[in-house]
Parts: C-alpha cells; sequence; structure tokens
C-alpha cells in the first residue's frame, strides 16, 4: 500500500472542467503520453494517430486494444472504445457545452484542442478528426497531463459521487470519505503490464503542512512534496533512509491582471507593476537558491527565453541602481496613465489562501508596490478553495489574481490557452490581434524555425508592450544535505504513477520507478 498525505480530498469531479489534479488523475489515462527525457510522444491509450489529409485538417485516431473500463455499473468492466474517445474530445473541446447547459469557459482544456471541429467513429477503436484549420500541435494536447478519459455515460451519472466514477486507469476508487481519507485499488485489467506498483494507494487529509512533515518522518505516509530547502535539510535529518527525488518543474507562479478593470485595461499601469517587481526577492524568499527568471513561456520550452534573456529584460536586473532605475520609469508610466504616485490605482490581489507560495507573493507584491506607490491601494484577497477559484476566474471576478499554472506540452498551446483572444485558459480577458495573429500562424505552421520566430516575437512584445500578466519565477531545485538525490528530467509520472502534481522535490521512501 502507498500512502500519502493530502490538505482535502478532491473537490472537481469532472475532468473537463477541473481546475487542477482530480480523481481522474489516479482512475484514468491521457490519450498520448511523452517520453519523460526527450519528451517525444509515445503511445499511451492511443496505440497510433496520423495527419490523413494533405491540408492537415483531417485526423485519424486508433485506441490500443485491451482497455477496460472498471468493473462498476454501469460500465460492468466494458472496453474503452471509440465512442468514449469521440466523446472526450468533443466535451473537452467544448463542443457539448450549449446542449449541457454548461458554461463554455468551465472547458479548461478546449484550447489543448484548437479548430477541432468534429470528432466521428469510425469503428470501434478507430475516430476520424475534422478540423477548420490545421493545428501543429493536437497531438501534444493530447499528451497533456490533463486531459483525462471518462466513459462516455458519465455526464448522465453525474459528478457528485466519485465512488459511481470508472475509468480505464490503474487504479479503481474503493473508498471516499469526503476530507478524512481517498483509498484505490489497483485494476487488475489494466492495459500495462506489472502495473501499477501497488495493491493500494491511499491518500489521507492532513490540512496542516507542519503535520504532513510529522506524518512523512513517522513512516504513516511515503510521500512528502519539499517545497523549501530547509524542509528538505530537516527532513533529511530526521528521515536518513529517504530518497530525494528532484526534476525540473513546469508550474509557474504569476499573478494575471484583469484586463477590462479600472486603471488595469492600460498597458502602461500594467507595465509598471511589472517594473516595479523585485523578482528576485521573491523567488529567494520563497525558495532560497535555485529558482529561475521566467518569460511568458517556462524554461522547459526549447522556444522559451532562457533565464538569462528574461533576466536582462527590463523590470528583472536585481540590483539596486537597476531597480531604482525601473521604478521610477514605473511612477512616470503610472503618471502619464493618470495615476501620480498610484492616486486612484486600486488593485485587489486574489489569491487560493491555501497554497503557500501564493500566499507569500502576495505578502511580498502588496509591500513592493505599496512601497513604490504610496498613493494606490493593493488589498490582499484570499479565496477560500479550489471551487471558489474556479468561479473566481471563469468569472473574471478578480483584479489581479495571483496563482499558479501547469505548463501545456506545447509552447504554441501554452501561449493560446492563456493569451489568445477567447483561450480557455485567459481568465483576464486579454485580446490583442498582433498576439492572436501570431499564435495562429505559429499553431498552423509545421516549420520549427518559422515557429520559433513567431514565438519570440510574441515573448519580446509580451515582456515589453503588454503585460496581460507578471510572470513571477520558475520555482527553485535545490541540494540537500546529504543522503542520496536522483535527478528526473521531463514527467514526473515517471517516477510515481500515476500522480500528475509535480512540485521541484520530492522525499520518499522507496525506489519507484519503471526500472
Amino acid at each position: 500500500m502507498f500512502t500519502q498525505a493530502a490538505p482535502g480530498t478532491f473537490r472537481q469531479h469532472d475532468a473537463h472542467t477541473a481546475l487542477g489534479i482530480s480523481v481522474w488523475h489516479v482512475i484514468s489515462e491521457r490519450p498520448i503520453d511523452m517520453d519523460p527525457v526527450s519528451g517525444a510522444l509515445v503511445p499511451n491509450l492511443l496505440e497510433r494517430w496520423e495527419v490523413s489529409d494533405p491540408a492537415g485538417t483531417e485526423l485519424v485516431l486508433r485506441l490500443r486494444d485491451g482497455l477496460h473500463i472498471h468493473d462498476r455499473a454501469p460500465w460492468n468492466g466494458r472496453d474503452f472504445d471509440a465512442e468514449d474517445l469521440a466523446f472526450n474530445l468533443k466535451r473537452a473541446a467544448g463542443l457539448t457545452a450549449a446542449s449541457e447547459g454548461v458554461a463554455p469557459a468551465l472547458f479548461q482544456r478546449a484550447s489543448l484542442l484548437s479548430n477541432l471541429v468534429s470528432a466521428e467513429v469510425v469503428d470501434p477503436r478507430t475516430v476520424r478528426v475534422k478540423l477548420s484549420a490545421p493545428n501543429s500541435a493536437l497531438f501534444n494536447g493530447l499528451a497533456d497531463a490533463r486531459m483525462l478519459m471518462m466513459p462516455r455515460e458519465v455526464v448522465s451519472i453525474g459528478f457528485s459521487d466519485p465512488l459511481r466514477l470508472a475509468g480505464p486507469g490503474p487504479f479503481q476508487v474503493a473508498e471516499w470519505r469526503t476530507d478524512v481519507s481517498m483509498r484505490f485499488t489497483r485494476s487488475d485489467r489494466y492495459f500495462r503490464p506489472n502495473e501499477p506498483y501497488f495493491d493500494e494507494f491511499a491518500s489521507i487529509v492532513i490540512p496542516d503542512a507542519a503535520a504532513q512533515e510529522a506524518a512523512f518522518i513517522s513512516k504513516q505516509t511515503q510521500l512528502f512534496p519539499v517545497l523549501a530547502q530547509a524542509q528538505g535539510v530537516r527532513i533529511k535529518q530526521s528521515r536518513p533512509d529517504a530518497l530525494l527525488y528532484e526534476w525540473p518543474d513546469t508550474s509557474w507562479q504569476h499573478v494575471r491582471f484583469a484586463t477590462n478593470a479600472p486603471g488595469l485595461r492600460d498597458p502602461r499601469v500594467r507595465r509598471a507593476l511589472a517594473l516595479a517587481v523585485d523578482y528576485a526577492a521573491l523567488g529567494q524568499g520563497a525558495f532560497g537558491d535555485g529558482w529561475e527568471y521566467q518569460g511568458p513561456l517556462n524554461p522547459a520550452f526549447p522556444e522559451a527565453w532562457a533565464p538569462d534573456r528574461v533576466h536582462q529584460s527590463p523590470g528583472h536586473d536585481p540590483d539596486i541602481a537597476a531597480k531604482a532605475r525601473d521604478r521610477q520609469t514605473a511612477a512616470q508610466l503610472l503618471d502619464a496613465a493618470g495615476f501620480a504616485r498610484g492616486a486612484g490605482l486600486t488593485v485587489g490581489l486574489s489569491y487560493l489562501g491555501t497554497n503557500d507560495p501564493a500566499r507569500e507573493n502576495v505578502t511580498r507584491l502588496q509591500q513592493q508596490w505599496a512601497t513604490s506607490f504610496a498613493a494606490g491601494t493593493f488589498t490582499p484577497r484570499p479565496i477560500a478553495d479550489n471551487a471558489q477559484l474556479t468561479r473566481v476566474q471563469t468569472a473574471g471576478d478578480f483584479e489581479a489574481l495571483a496563482t499558479v499554472a501547469t505548463a501545456a506540452p506545447d509552447a504554441t498551446l501554452e501561449l493560446t490557452a492563456h493569451h489568445r483572444t477567447g483561450g480557455s485558459r485567459n481568465y483576464g480577458g486579454f485580446s490583442e490581434p498582433e498576439a492572436d495573429s501570431l499564435l495562429d500562424r505559429a499553431l498552423r505552421t509545421v516549420d520549427g524555425p518559422t515557429r520559433a520566430g513567431l514565438l519570440d516575437t510574441f515573448q519580446a512584445r509580451f515582456l515589453e508592450d503588454w503585460l496581460p500578466m507578471v510572470v513571477l519565477y520558475a520555482p527553485a531545485c535545490a541540494e540537500p544535505a546529504g543522503g542520496e538525490c536522483r535527478r528526473v528530467r521531463g514527467d514526473c509520472r515517471a517516477v510515481v504513477r500515476p500522480w500528475v502534481s509535480c512540485p521541484w522535490r520530492t522525499l520518499v521512501l522507496h525506489r519507484i520507478s519503471r526500472e
């Protein structure tokens, strides 16, 4: 049995609208996987996929044989088939929103399937997809760790009771005690030979971070996500037998602006706020050494501006004289926008109250902005839980929202979701014709250098002019004192399957991998 601690039981049980990790990360799978080192697409639920016409607007997806949904009514162990796949593609893309009476904005993954028009069943294992225009990143979108498949009857079953849910994944739900524990048992009909590695997986609710640490030290749990360097050192002293696994994270901290909010609709105001940020103080305060500067794209993307290049861009040099010049420029921008010294500028800083890094970022940002723009008003606004966060985001009911996002497995899809007009994660309502044009052209092209050039231009315009959000940093990775350390590149599911939440550092009792 493998046991971990969690701040609560999963709250959102619809894989297509859930903000983050859900029960489907345990009981289901994504269509395509990614090699953890090279990033190459590899078969998962799909055994093969191809573009079937020269125009690039028709695709064929072929499911592998031997996919079985858990033996639970009404599925009773039936095959996961092409009808299920087609259902997921259409619904994740938001095509069923109107018929279901669900707000299109709730479909968080829709931009991963940009341009999808239809998904038609050819035979029990084959689906033909039609696009309105080429999407060179769609196969990468199907490899997103949140693109999880559900049986087609699930909408009629409903999402209120997780004990009624089933999928083709490694574990099935065995016990659910809301805000107490979740327990899953091994599926003997899982398609991967010799997996999962445990007969049972349990998640026990321990809301307090210090209590979670104590539970790991006392051997009640077998996994602990280490967010701060001091934690790793402290735990290794108490548990020298624990192994430390490290990998570069693709989750990134940011502050998103509501670009139609009073004041914030002016890009000069957004740029002034970005210039006044001391990024080094934020990263160092949260992680100590090891964090990285990040622009619009996480450094893991080959098309991304490298941390050194971001470091050289306006606002990111921590040198005292350079920061003073940045803040002088910021003051001039606010004066020109009609907010002298911040007078008349009111910004609420919303954040998920249970997210420690977000809370720390808001505390530091509020202090930095209040110091730079003394006449302005910058107010922290905690959000109670993920369900409320989803409502706030999708409704755009904020002025500035400090939160974390996990990158999509493709640079164009990532930028499209967050920054294209109508993007499925463009919660701040940013709309810029030039940005749309750059992203649409990048999505259509299959030529690597052309695509990289378009994305380079996008990143420059983002940092120098548009500033729809302030990207704070890429999280840190630091060596602990003593003990064994294993560095892992790429997808953390290669280390601890099937979980997908990827902190930079995780301490576990035993080696857990496919090796």
